[in-house]
Parts: C-alpha cells; structure tokens; sequence
C-alpha cells in the first residue's frame, strides 16, 4: 500500500534524455514545404516565393522552442536559399529552465546540478538563509567554531550565534560570531533587502553582550540584529512585544523585508521594526496561534499563513477551530490583519509556508490530517503534505505534495511561475527540494540531503541551501 502512495510521485520525476541530438540533412525538395537548405536546378521554383521549411530531426517541430523558419526562391529560380528563422534542438538546455530548448518536450533545465559549493569547517547548525535576486545569501546558525574560508572562529566551549554573508559566485565575504545568544531554543530567521542588508531576528534569553552592550532579555524576547553590506553591525535591539499574556512563547518563524523596515511573525506574535530596529507597531495575541511565514507581491502587499486552535480568530473572518489546529492565510494592512480565512474544512490543517505568484494569487504549503475540502480528491489517513493556491475571489484550489509525515518547510515561486518547495522528513528519510515547471505539473528535480538543510529560492530559480557541512547554489 505504502509504494502506491508514492506512485503518482515517482511517475512524474523527468528522466534527462542521454541521446545525441543530430540534425537531418537539408532536403533539395524544388518547391514544396518541408526540408531546409538551397538546392534544386534551374527552374527548380518559381523566382521570388516563399515557403515553410525545418531541417531539424524528424519528430521536434514545434516541440517546445522548435519551429520552422522560411525560405526564398532565387531570382533566377535556380533554387531556395538558407532556412530562416528555424529554430533546431540545443544540445544543452542550460539552466535557464524557461523553455524547452533540447524539444524533447520536456523542461528539464539543469535538474538540480550545483553551480557552486562552498565547503564549511566546524559544527554549524543552520537555521535559516536569505538570498536576494542577484544571488547574494546571507546565513544564520549556531555553533562553537566555524570556518567559511577565512579562517576559524568561535569557541569551542561556548555556541554562538553565527551570521555570514556568501557572495553570488560562492566566495566567502564575512563571518560574524556572537556568543552566548539563543543557545538554547536556536530560533531565527533572516530577512535580506536588494541592497543586501541583513536583520536577523532569534529568540534570546539571559543577558547576552552584543559588541561591548549588554542585552538584557531575562524574561526571555525576540533579538534583532541589523547587517550592513560590509558586515558591520549597525542595529541591536529587543522587539516590542509586551502583551495580553508575557508567558506566551515569543520563537520568531517568520521575517520579511517591508519597505526600509522588517515585518517578523511567530508564535503568538505580529510585529515590524524600522531601519533602527525600533519597533513601530506590534500584536500580541493571548490564543494559541503561529505565523509561520510571510510573503511580499509585486505592488507590495503582505500576506501570512500560519495555524491556530480553540476560539481564536487571527481578524478579518477566519472562523473558530474548536478541538483542532486550523490552518488559515491572511493579508496584513496597515498595522494587522486586513482579512483571514480558515484552511481545510473541518479536518486539522496547518499553513507553513507561503509565496505570491506573479498574477497575483496567493500559493500555500503545509499538511492536513486526512481527506478533506482542500486536498484534491485524495483519499487520505494521517498527515499529506499539500500546495494550494488562492485565487483573488478567495477560491482554493489544491494538490499533494506527498503522503506520510512530511513538512513543507518553504515555497517560492520563480519568474517562470515553476516553485521550489523543502519539505522535512522524520526521523532518518532525507530532506527534499522538490521544483516543479508549475505547481501540478512533473517534479523536474528533487535532491536528497540526510544532514538537516535550510533553503531560499531566487526570483530566477536557482536555490541557495545550506547543511552543516556545505553551502550550495543548486542551478534549476
């Protein structure tokens, strides 16, 4: 029972094709449409006419990037010229992943190949990476020591927190270390703006130092810590989240960039902070309900995804969830929650992650326990992963991404509209990036990493993880 489950899945993995492309000879047809190339004797074709031609192998006209182009009589009718305008297989797609260039009909891209590795020393324990659209990345962890190539640094006696810049071709650019801070819990996030500054936020607790200053988060608190290009840290500061309830857990799960400022979210929390890392606004919620993620469209609008229980209702609408976690996605305005919707019927749901598509609707990862009104027509018993997308009417729309107990952990979608998903397993199965060219269409690539990993997408669709041991661009 359990390999049918995984059926559907395996069907759809691309198989690259390892056949040598080669292009048929042109074809001398005097006149009629088809074969390229010139040829044919005097009064072969009529001076001056036109016609279709394609001299690529049989089968691949009009397969993905391949078509035909045309060719003109000469004026002496002594034969066609060159085809122009034809378009044959290429022989290497790269990793643009935007069309079908070997007219295989399929996209296969560069199906997950590393464009660059860069190797780590030490006992890092990642938490999170951010990247911006020209391929800087920005990495937050933990460990004693830690070397990115320039060196070690840290304690071995002590975790520290770790914040490290990596350039868009893989060099190592800097390396910060900050002992003592959020040894314990290891919750964080980074936000990363286009000109490449960097706010990290984590749970802290005691009264970490910080360059010389000392923090005082006895009650425990969310830490943001702000990155100029060069590394230097520019900001320091506690957010702002006094509140209903002071014993709430306060673990962050959600950072994005809003305008010069950070919108971070987490369990029971919504706030934003300012260049300075002040905190201009924050809610603090006394229910159980976590924001897991937030997301950014185009004209700017912010959307969060996240789960709640009991009588709690995160504002705007989603209704109770009485007995059950309850996933819900809502749209942030102004200083809150401009609307929210409940995910999944009556069924326990639980929104994780979150992305916008380029037209605009809204595309949402996370689990369900069992068959119910948001998975498509599948029958399930225990927890499937699953992708769904928000239409601007509020209608869902939706898939899965896998049965058993698997977390979709991020999604992003690319330029060409392909997402990139990591989905956690538990226990020893191996951690998954999954691409796909559209978010029902075949698995493109998926690469296998027994060491924990965190991930971000680029906007061009490459992917940035990082593992204990390795940092990685893998190409798409």
């Amino acid at each position: 029972m359990t390999s049918k489950r995984f059926l559907p899945l395996l069907l759809a993995l691309c198989i690259p094709a390892t056949a040598t492309l080669a292009c048929a000879p042109p074809l001398d047809t005097g006149g009629s449409s088809g074969g390229g190339g010139s040829g044919g004797g005097s009064g072969a074709c009529e001076p001056g006419a036109t016609e279709a031609c394609y001299s690529g192998p049989e089968g691949t006209e009009d397969v993905g990037a391949c078509h035909a182009g045309a060719r003109t009589c000469a004026a002496d009718g002594s034969g066609f010229g060159a085809c122009d305008g034809e378009v044959q297989p290429q022989a290497e797609e790269g990793c643009t992943g935007a069309a079908d260039l070997n007219c295989d009909g399929v996209l296969a891209g560069c199906k997950g190949a590393v464009q660059w590795s860069l190797p780590l020393a030490g006992d890092l324990d990642p938490a999170a990476i951010a990247a911006s659209s020209d391929g800087e990345s920005t990495l937050a962890g933990w460990a004693h020591t830690l070397d990115i190539g320039g060196g070690a640094q840290g304690d071995p006696a002590v975790w520290s927190l770790v914040v490290a810049r990596i350039g868009a071709d893989g060099s190592p650019r800097w390396l910060r270390m900050f002992p003592g801070v959020d040894a314990a819990a290891r919750s964080g996030r980074v936000a990363m703006s286009e000109a490449h500054d960097a706010t990290i936020v984590v749970r802290v607790e005691g009264q970490p130092v910080i360059e010389g200053t000392t923090i005082d988060a006895t009650s425990g608190g969310v830490l943001a810590l702000r990155f100029a290009d060069d590394g230097a840290l520019t900001a320091a500061a506690l957010v702002d989240l006094s509140g209903p309830d002071g014993a709430l857990p306060v673990s962050p799960r959600a950072a994005r960039v809003d305008g010069d400022g950070v919108l971070i979210g987490g369990d029971g929390f919504l706030a934003r902070v300012d260049a300075g890392l002040q905190t201009t606004w924050h809610h603090r919620y006394a229910g159980d309900v976590a924001f897991s993620d937030i997301a950014t469209g185009a004209d700017g609008a912010m959307f969060a995804t996240g789960w709640y229980s009991g009588a709690f209702e995160p504002g705007g609408g989603a209704a109770a969830a009485p007995g059950n976690h309850a996933g819900f996605v809502a749209k942030l305005e102004g200083e809150g929650l401009a609307w929210s919707e409940k995910l999944g019927g009556e069924v326990e749901t639980a929104g994780l992650a979150l992305t916008v598509n380029l037209d605009a609707t809204l595309r949402i990862a996370g689990t369900q326990d069992g068959a119910g009104a948001l998975v498509d027509n599948i029958g399930v018993d225990g927890w499937t992963a699953f992708v769904a997308d928000r239409s601007e009417s509020g209608a869902l729309d939706s898939t899965f991404m896998g049965f058993g107990p698997r977390r979709p952990e991020s999604v992003t979608a690319d330029a060409n509209g392909n997402y990139t998903s990591r989905a956690m397993t538990s226990g020893s199965t191996p951690s998954l990036i999954i691409k796909t060219p559209s978010w029902k269409g075949s698995v493109l690539w998926m690469a296998m990493y027994q060491d924990p990993l965190v991930s971000s997408a680029l906007f061009t669709g490459e992917t940035v993880i990082a593992t204990p041991k390795v940092i990685e661009m893998l190409g798409r």
